[in-house]
């Protein structure tokens, strides 16, 4: 016949230490619960700032990793001589002009954002010397006093008339005006009237930009002056027509090209071929149209 199981009996002993266990757990004391929540705080205090700052330290580099590393931008240089419509400058900053929007337009095309710098043509020689210029705009080699070894010449993208201006329409030549005193911007080099002012054929007289050789030709200083062709159109725009400067004769014409430092920290080739396509396209012709 099955057995059937019973539970033992409890002892006395056995009842009143299950007793007692229960009553210490239910009723444990409240400063010892006190104890114990502040050991979680002082915990807390101990290591909390510690994995804030490395979750910070962690995030900064996750950041730093995931940010593209932003590269210079292309330093042009321009002649500070030259006025509006080719360039607008405060204290020596570019900020409008048609160098000023082609500039940009290059810079943009090779990803890179632009810093124009209008300087005097001394200062760009001596900084070019050092190659400390990516980018001079708006040059000729007859222009310049030496030849840079690490810089290229782009294509030409403008050609700029040179002119002999004066206050009334009429027709002469600069080989027929002995002794005469002639406009000219300060430091420029004028290939064909150079050999006339050398020997006095022709006298030179300077002023700080293209701008006030006309404003001086306008005011009576001197009968002649020496200007290109954007520059006078512009000029002529900005004044009645009783004020209009007159074209006597043309000098002749120069192909204006950029010079491009040839170092690997400049998209040397990526420049010029964004100068050749812009002036294929008509976008050089589009910018100047715009100043008109």
């Amino acid at each position: 016949m099955a057995r059937i199981y019973q539970k033992p009996p409890v002892r006395e002993d056995q009842t009143r230490v299950e007793d007692l266990v229960f009553k210490r757990k239910t009723f444990e004391p409240q400063h010892r619960v006190a104890q114990r929540s502040l050991s979680g705080v002082e915990h807390v205090r101990r290591y909390g700032h510690a994995l804030v700052r490395y979750s910070a330290l962690l995030l900064f580099s996750l950041t730093c990793q995931a940010a593209p590393i932003e590269e210079p931008p292309i330093h042009f240089v321009v002649t500070d001589t030259w006025g509006m419509p080719l360039l607008q400058s405060v204290d020596g900053t570019v900020v409008g002009g048609i160098l000023f929007d082609l500039q940009q337009r290059l810079a943009k095309s090779v990803g890179r954002s632009a810093k124009i710098t209008a300087l005097p043509r001394r200062r760009i020689h001596q900084l070019m010397s050092l190659g400390e210029i990516d980018v001079l705009c708006y040059s000729n080699p007859a222009w310049l006093q030496r030849k840079y070894d690490k810089y290229l010449w782009s294509v030409p993208f403008m050609i700029q008339g040179e002119l002999l201006v004066g206050r009334a329409p009429e027709n002469i030549r600069p080989q027929d005006l002995k002794g005469q005193i002639v406009g000219t911007v300060l430091g420029f080099v004028y290939p064909a009237l150079d050999p006339l002012f050398a020997d006095e054929h022709l006298l030179r007289d300077d002023a700080r930009t293209q701008e006030q050789v006309l404003q001086k030709l306008l005011a009576g200083r001197y009968q002649y002056a020496v200007s290109d062709t954007v520059s006078l159109d512009y000029f002529n725009s900005k004044h009645p027509s009783t004020e209009r400067l007159w074209r006597v004769s043309d000098i002749a014409s120069h192909a204006v090209s950029c010079l491009v430092r040839d170092d690997p920290q400049v998209p040397t080739q990526r420049l010029l071929k964004s100068i050749e396509h812009l002036q294929e396209t008509g976008a050089v012709e589009d910018i100047i149209k715009s100043y008109r």
